[in-house]
Order: C-alpha cells, then sequence, then structure tokens
C-alpha cells in the first residue's frame, strides 16, 4: 500500500460525525527530507518530540500557535498536523485548546489590531510615506 493512500485512511479513522470538519496543516522538512519523520525527531531544534512511538508537536513551539490560531479563528475544532518526508508520513491531530486560545493567543492578536491595523486603517503612514509603525514596542 503506498503512503498517500495509508494517510488518507488514517485520516479517515481520525474524523467522527460529530465533528468532521478541521484543518490540514503539512509540514516538509527540507533539512530532514531523507529520513523517516521519527528519526527528525532526533534532530537539535526539530519541532516534534516521540512520545508513545508516535510524533507530538512541541507545545512550545510556533506551529503549535499557528494550528491553533487556525483553529480559534476558524471556529475548527481539530487540525491533522502532517509531517512529510520522502521516507514517511506522520499525522498527529490536535485538538482546539480553548484555554490556550484565550489566554495566550487572543490578547496578542488584540493588542496587535489595536496597535497596528486599527491606527493604519485610521492614518495610513505609508500613504505619507512615513516608516511603518514599530512592532517591537507591543
Amino acid at each position: 500500500m503506498n503512503a498517500n493512500l495509508k494517510v488518507l485512511l488514517n485520516l479517515k479513522k481520525l474524523s467522527n460525525t460529530s465533528q468532521p470538519y478541521g484543518f490540514l496543516e503539512i509540514k516538509c522538512p527540507y533539512t530532514c527530507r531523507n529520513v523517516l519523520p521519527v528519526e527528525a525527531c532526533t534532530k537539535t531544534g526539530f519541532y516534534c518530540t516521540l512520545k508513545d512511538g508516535k510524533l507530538e508537536l512541541k507545545r512550545n513551539h510556533q506551529y503549535y500557535a499557528q494550528v491553533q490560531g487556525q483553529m480559534g479563528i476558524g471556529e475548527r475544532p481539530w487540525c491533522d498536523f502532517v509531517i512529510y518526508t520522502t521516507k514517511g508520513i506522520s499525522v498527529e491531530r490536535i485538538l482546539f485548546d480553548e484555554k490556550y486560545w484565550k489566554e495566550k493567543l487572543l490578547p496578542k492578536l488584540n493588542a496587535f489590531y489595536d496597535n497596528c491595523v486599527a491606527p493604519e486603517l485610521v492614518s495610513p503612514l505609508h500613504v505619507l510615506g512615513l516608516p511603518m509603525r514599530d512592532l517591537s514596542k507591543m
């Protein structure tokens, strides 16, 4: 059975009728393209760890914030996080974490909107040829 068919079958098993729609996030790590996804976990700085023989996205990595943000904004209950290399594929279903969304992401998104987007809508700096607002002061 080829790898693509295995993935489709695994995704079908993960799906359910009460929450049939989520997101799909696929990562193809170029530096690990010629190893199995589980072998990539041994590399320093890789964004997944091995837990009980399965890959798990590190909860402190920016990709975790990315998928949680997608689910929060898109109002979806899960995201299938896929790691694809030429040697294999791994799928982890990540569930929406409402606490993480409300306590960590939403405050940052609101601050970004209030300090960067809204002021630019009211008084666009780029139209006047002025430098953009400094995001480091947020």
